[in-house]
């Protein structure tokens, strides 16, 4: 998918010549079938996005997705049907006038699973994909391949948090004070938080899901063991917390990395030591090219769609729906993970009488990936599933 954001989030008004109120569906029909011209867009939306760029966006969704046909939706998020695909929209609208805009999730229509298992065959590196209904694979492609998955891998965290919670190690509602040693990057904000600050697990939790926060991240890994996380995956030992990843990936610590890739599993125990003594390396780290792709998570998605699903009846995994759109479903539980060549997402659905999860990891450990065309991939796939209804 050429997936497209728009995000001059100003609002998204629109007015007619005639100054007669539109609703935001009719208004989102407009800027497919009326001359821009006639559209009133906000001063402050026009300084984020000129009639020029609005109109060449317009463009690129049409030429991707096909003919423009009709919009589905009560609310926002929207659905703006295509003849090849969907995009979904989310417009705001003051007395007729567009003051923002955001179109996301360009999903080219998929007619059968079994091409997406080819498309996604001939992608560079790695692949692998599970499409699972009712507990039953309906696609699959190296779907027991363990491969480098991102954050992805704090689905597992969870896992185990609520493990421990039901055991009655934990609860929820227990307060705990941020620890400098938890301090990661970003993501998230919490590495931005005083030391001391007080946080519940839940509030925890929340932050490492929907954010991906890793400093959210790293304090529940202190707090449930890493001890623990090793048993419930026995390949990712030992298991590491997101400031060892920066760390170790660090141009400046070269030297340490390949102490630690040569190591056995007690040498990297041994250089953990090592690891958290050093600073952490700034935020932008990787913004280039793939970096180490063994100093991972890994997970098959066979291992993911089984995280997910104890999982996924936890509220907090809802916050963030991912690819999906929520007004297709009952119920939407995501989590996906990414680093330069590595992307995977895992998406549960439910609908009146289904559930599903979707697991899609690539790894290409030679060159960055082309993300867009994978989310549009994947959208497919989910909008495939909703029709299924």
């Amino acid at each position: 998918m050429t997936r497209i954001i728009i995000a001059l989030l100003v609002g998204l008004p629109f007015v007619c010549s005639s100054a007669q109120m539109l609703t935001p569906d009719s208004v989102l029909e407009r800027l497919f079938t009326a001359p821009l011209a006639d559209i009133q867009f906000s001063e402050q939306f026009l300084q984020a996005a000129s009639r020029s760029q609005i109109e060449q966006i317009i463009n690129q969704l049409e030429d991707q997705l096909g003919d423009f046909e009709n919009v589905t939706g009560d609310s926002n998020p929207y659905t703006v049907v295509f003849s090849g695909g969907t995009a979904t929209a989310q417009i705001v609208l003051d007395q007729g006038i567009i003051t923002g805009l955001r179109f996301t999730q360009l999903s080219p229509t998929v007619d059968d699973l079994s091409s997406v298992t080819d498309e996604l065959a001939g992608l560079p590196g790695e692949v692998s994909l599970l499409v699972l209904e009712n507990s039953e694979e309906v696609a699959s492609l190296q779907a027991d391949v363990p491969l480098a998955v991102g954050s992805a891998f704090k689905l597992v965290v969870l896992d185990v948090l609520q493990q421990q919670i039901d055991a009655g190690q934990h609860a929820w509602t227990d307060v705990v004070s941020l620890q400098d040693d938890w301090r990661s990057l970003p993501s998230g904000i919490l590495q931005d938080w005083p030391e001391g600050s007080a946080v519940t697990l839940e509030t925890l939790a929340s932050l490492m899901i929907s954010q991906s926060d890793n400093t959210a991240t790293d304090a529940l890994i202190d707090i449930v063991g890493t001890g623990a996380l090793e048993q419930a995956s026995e390949i990712n030992q030992p298991f590491l917390t997101t400031r060892d990843f920066f760390v170790l990936k660090a141009t400046e610590n070269s030297e340490l990395l390949e102490q630690f890739q040569n190591a056995d599993t007690a040498g990297k125990r041994t250089l953990l030591t090592d690891i958290s003594e050093r600073d952490l390396p700034p935020a932008d780290i990787l913004s280039g090219a793939p970096v180490a792709l063994d100093i991972e998570w890994f997970f098959s998605a066979r291992e993911l769609c089984g995280v997910m699903a104890n999982v996924q009846d936890i509220p907090l995994t809802t916050i963030n729906p991912g690819v999906a759109n929520p007004a297709n479903w009952q119920w939407v539980a995501y989590k996906g993970g990414s680093e330069p060549g590595v992307l995977s997402l895992v998406t549960w659905l439910e609908d009146a009488s289904n559930t599903y999860c979707v697991a899609l990891t690539q790894n290409n450990p030679d060159a960055t990936l082309n993300t867009t065309d994978l989310f549009s991939i994947y959208g497919g796939i989910l909008a495939y599933l909703a029709r299924q209804e």
